[in-house]
């Protein structure tokens, strides 16, 4: 990690590549306003919540998150030409949970096959040169990816880059004429980003107009913000997993060479997830996933009964969930016009899990390839897709139709 102070002549160029509006406004401003230039190397730490400034991404991508327990909650993935904690700089602080932290990089990645052979792992410290315990569970898999990243075997390492706004001077001219412009690129973003919350008080009202229509149906509450987090994803309000297919939110090339040379996959290619977001209004976007086997929402109810088992919590929940989509799409309820209407009208939901004997809702594993082709595309070697993972038990995949 390094900072360094920097003029807006000396990052002007850079800052017009990602966000070409903002440099114009800004060439109307103060040029001797401060600035601060943050190179990060992947999983560094940017900041934590108490030292949080907001900043602009100049290249690759940052994830805001919070830990609690064994549970990592997505917050937001900051892109390339965007802000990160705008809300500061226009004094409309949103409160955050103490543990929310900021990396380089997304930090809810993993591999999807199984990477837990102790053997394999010790070939690849050593051609990496470190130290650390071979990865239980997906969360852990980052610890590992880091690694690889910034090992000093490494030469050309992955590298995000950030500019620091000064809040106490960036902020204080809201009510001046002249910098309007600025405030309006601000407000912009945080309108684009804000767009779900909007619309989060109808969404919970149909929940409730589905429960009287059918007086025999109870969603509890587990279900309720299941609900909640599948619209929310599907309509870009909250960072779900994705297939990684490029190095913006972490060093893929690098990491899948290290499996595949030195750890030696040979049955199932590795394949990585990232924290991404859906849009649902593109026509080529692909598939996004929730797992609620490996839930990376802020959501943290307990199941309501702990003797039912996985399969059985979620075919209750497409039972209900389907009941509350059909209320949106048929029961002229919902104007057609309206984002959940248009939403749902465009994209459909594939609940996968392996137990699809006697159940006509769940979707083997084994579809997901065939859903969304850019799961196998590209590999040379004839692998197979690690329907075992488990992640497939218990997911939804979000896709354009």
């Amino acid at each position: 990690m390094t900072k360094q102070k920097v003029s807006w002549p000396e990052i002007r160029k850079e800052v017009a590549r990602v966000n070409q509006c903002l440099a114009d406004v800004l060439d109307q401003l103060d040029p001797s306003l401060p600035l601060e230039l943050g190179i990060f190397n992947y999983g560094e730490e940017i900041f934590s919540l108490e030292n949080r400034q907001p900043f602009l991404v100049l290249n690759k991508s940052c994830e805001i998150f919070s830990e609690y327990a064994d549970r990592l909650m997505s917050q937001a993935l900051i892109q390339t030409g965007e802000f990160g904690f705008i809300d500061d700089l226009l004094n409309q602080t949103t409160p955050h949970t103490k543990p929310c932290k900021t990396t380089a990089g997304a930090r809810n990645v993993f591999m999807l096959p199984k990477v837990t052979d102790r053997v394999r792992h010790q070939k690849m410290q050593e051609a990496f040169n470190f130290e650390l315990k071979k990865s239980e569970k997906p969360q852990d898999h980052w610890t590992v990816f880091k690694y690889f990243a910034n090992s000093s075997e490494v030469k050309n390492k992955w590298e995000c880059r950030t500019l620091f706004f000064d809040q106490g001077v960036w902020g204080k001219y809201r009510n001046d004429p002249a910098w309007q412009g600025f405030y309006n690129i601000l407000l912009q973003q945080l309108q684009d980003k804000s767009a779900f919350q909007r619309q989060h008080g109808t969404l919970e009202m149909l929940i409730g107009i589905t429960q009287k229509q059918r007086q025999h149906l109870r969603f509890f509450l587990p279900e309720v913000e299941q609900m909640k987090h599948l619209f929310m994803l599907g309509m870009k309000g909250t960072p779900g997993f994705k297939l990684a297919e490029d190095d913006e939110t972490l060093p893929l090339e690098l990491i899948q060479s290290a499996y595949l040379e030195h750890y030696g996959m040979k049955e199932y290619p590795p394949l990585i997830l990232t924290s991404s977001y859906f849009d649902w209004k593109k026509d080529s976007e692909t598939s996004i996933y929730y797992s609620f086997n490996h839930p990376n929402s802020y959501y943290c109810s307990p199941a309501v009964n702990d003797l039912k088992t996985n399969a059985q919590e979620l075919e209750h929940f497409i039972w209900g969930f389907k009941k509350l989509v059909n209320l949106i799409l048929n029961q002229d309820i919902v104007d057609e016009d309206s984002p959940f209407y248009q939403f749902l009208k465009s994209c459909e939901f594939n609940f996968y899990h392996p137990k699809t004997e006697n159940n006509k809702d769940f979707i083997s594993p084994a579809m997901a390839p065939i859903h969304n082709p850019q799961l196998m595309k590209g590999w040379e070697k004839p692998f197979e897709f690690p329907v075992h993972s488990s992640f497939w038990k218990g997911c939804v995949g979000i896709r354009k139709i």
